[in-house]
């Protein structure tokens, strides 16, 4: 395995503990630790958790440990709240973005949207969560703006926290036999409109819809906090 493929398996290892929820919020956690729980070396888990640190997922805890920043709903509130504005930005920008980004990024939103549905349906919380990443991702590498893109990679992936432990997709997953449809609408219909937007270059309802869509994922949260 290279240097490279390694980072990126201590990061996705990393990732995998915090969507499971082995590895809590104020919980501290130490290079050693995470180095054995993701069969790495230390040095890939070093780099791993610098990243992390740089994207708002982790924080540091001196001496040599980290822990992922506690919940709270203030900062819950102010992540998202960043999030709207920003890839609303985003969002709009990509819709007016110049050729060839414009239709080869379009092509890759499309592909990711046709296959939500299936991974929703079949209960793949990894999965989902990189299908849902690289839908938002895409966005922001298509608006050519990277100082965007840098904001909101760190926006996001803080969000994903609250989502990881508070959405019921992720706590209880979709029981078919208890419900013929799986609770995805709001997600992918809304994922549904911001593409429409994109495909009509309509900068304007493309910012709107991801903004709605934004907004939606943080009601959906506190209401399935109480």
């Amino acid at each position: 395995m290279s240097r490279s493929q390694a980072e990126s398996k201590a990061r996705e290892e990393i990732l995998l503990l915090i969507l499971k929820r082995r590895l809590v919020p104020g919980q501290r956690i130490t290079e050693k630790s995470l180095a054995e729980l993701c069969e790495v070396s230390r040095t890939p888990v070093r780099t791993a958790l610098r990243e992390l640190i740089a994207e708002g997922i982790l924080e540091r805890d001196e001496p040599k440990g980290y822990v992922i920043p506690p919940l709270t709903p203030p900062d819950m509130l102010q992540v998202f709240q960043i999030r709207q504005k920003l890839e609303g930005m985003a969002a709009a920008l990509a819709a007016e973005s110049p050729e060839p980004c414009y239709s080869t990024s379009l092509r890759q939103i499309e592909v990711l949207q046709e296959e939500e549905e299936r991974i929703y349906r079949n209960w793949n919380t990894e999965n989902f969560t990189r299908n849902s990443q690289e839908f938002h991702h895409c966005i922001c590498r298509m608006s050519g703006n990277p100082y965007l893109e840098k904001y909101i990679l760190q926006s996001y992936w803080r969000s994903q926290i609250y989502v990881f432990f508070f959405d019921s997709f992720f706590l209880h997953g979709f029981d078919s036999a208890m419900d013929p449809e799986p609770v995805y609408g709001y997600s992918f219909a809304e994922h549904n409109d911001i593409l429409e937007a994109l495909r009509n270059r309509d900068g304007q309802r493309a910012r709107n819809a991801m903004e709605k869509h934004v907004l939606s994922t943080y009601k959906w949260l506190t209401n399935s906090r109480r």
